[in-house]
């Protein structure tokens, strides 16, 4: 069934983007119409993988993405943006914004990583031989001195790159489906949902993106450039650096609003997005590179280094001194929680956590705790 409103008040709803009137007016819409709200969920689906692949601007060089990210997360944590809303409004609005944030930082992080992995290209474009794909993630802490240091850097983020990162297939319009069978049909892979609420859940939506495909080119003067800023004289960027464009894909996005009464809990999952690359990348010493730029001492990066599969694994950058921000367990795997600033009962909450090439960030709002957000988590199977 056609929805009722067009595309661009949608979109605009969602971005929050309208007059208070407005807003408000498409909000109680939402709450009646079903073919809307599930029409609007597939929209907010869309944002979080352009968010995150897609940028308006250039993706910007690793100081500028890593001080975005932290910038994301405080943003997450202040009291003055993150509270219960008093005003009515529609749960899948509360929820989207939040999650689409800490989705974005994620694979903003990941692209940076991938930046870092770029090999000495010895073959055409079309001779890629490597797959990077994460299938774990170490999550680093950054002291307040090594941000501090990249806020201020000098550096023109347009020096990094030969050609910006692009899409390059055609993405469908997101898909709403009926129940997690249809998503899992779609997307192509099996979907999980929550075992575990902490109360009846009164309404589901779900909505799948299409496979997105990208490339970018790398300038490896620009990034020589980048770590003699830096002051990191102890590694080398291979010659060949950029000589061929990197590209990558990932496959549909799942993402899932469950709603009550009392709370409010959207789950996005979906498998990594893969990096070709060619033969005879040296990715530990790439590895050694990202970890010098977060302010690891040169012994210990390269010690660390040699301890990591750089074929599997995702450097996830997070502030150390953020007591908001906690190391968790999901499942036997890693995890990071955000907790929102507000009433016990009533914080919102995001996590992150990877389980082999799955990845999942949940979001929750309202009448749920922190025992019972992991409750929740563990219970996605």
């Amino acid at each position: 069934m056609k929805p009722c409103m067009d595309t661009g008040p949608l979109r605009a709803y969602l971005d929050h983007a309208c007059d208070p009137a407005t807003q408000q007016a498409v909000a109680a819409h939402l709450e009646q119409c079903a073919t809307c709200r599930a029409a609007a969920t597939a929209l907010a689906a869309q944002a979080v993988q352009i968010a995150a692949l897609l940028p308006a601007a250039p993706v910007p060089p690793p100081d500028v993405a890593l001080r975005q990210m932290q910038a994301t997360i405080a943003h997450d944590l202040e009291p003055d943006q993150v509270r219960t809303p008093t005003r009515r409004t529609s749960p899948m609005n509360r929820s989207f914004t939040p999650m689409r944030r800490i989705a974005a930082a994620a694979v903003a992080v990941l692209m940076l990583t991938g930046l870092l992995l770029l090999p000495p290209v010895q073959a055409l474009a079309d001779q890629l031989l490597q797959i990077f794909r994460v299938q774990q993630v170490l999550f680093v802490p950054i002291s307040d001195e090594r941000i501090a240091e990249l806020k201020n850097l000098e550096f023109e983020k347009d020096a990094l790159f030969v050609s910006p990162p692009e899409v390059t297939n055609n993405p469908a319009e997101p898909a709403p489906v009926a129940d997690a069978a249809a998503a899992a049909a779609l997307a192509g892979y099996p979907v999980r949902e929550p075992a575990s609420f902490p109360g009846d859940v009164s309404a589901t939506e779900i909505a799948v993106t299409d496979r997105t495909e990208f490339a970018f080119q790398v300038d490896a003067d620009g990034v020589r450039e980048l770590l003699t800023v830096l002051n990191i004289t102890d590694v080398t960027v291979p010659e060949t650096l950029g000589a061929s464009p990197i590209t990558g894909s990932m496959q549909p996005t799942v993402l899932a609003t469950y709603t009550s009464d009392e709370f409010s809990v959207t789950l996005a999952q979906g498998r990594s997005p893969e990096l070709s690359l060619p033969d005879g990348v040296d990715l530990q010493q790439m590895g050694v590179v990202m970890l010098r730029v977060l302010g690891m001492e040169p012994n210990q990066a390269q010690a660390l280094a040699a301890t990591i599969d750089w074929s599997s694994t995702l450097l996830f950058p997070f502030p150390a001194d953020i007591q908001n921000l906690q190391q968790v367990t999901v499942n036997g795997q890693p995890g990071l929680l955000v907790t929102a600033d507000g009433e016990t009962n009533r914080r919102a909450y995001h996590l992150y956590w990877q389980d082999g090439d799955s990845f999942y960030t949940l979001h929750t709002e309202g009448r749920i705790g922190r025992d019972a957000v992991l409750e929740l988590a563990a219970s996605v199977r």
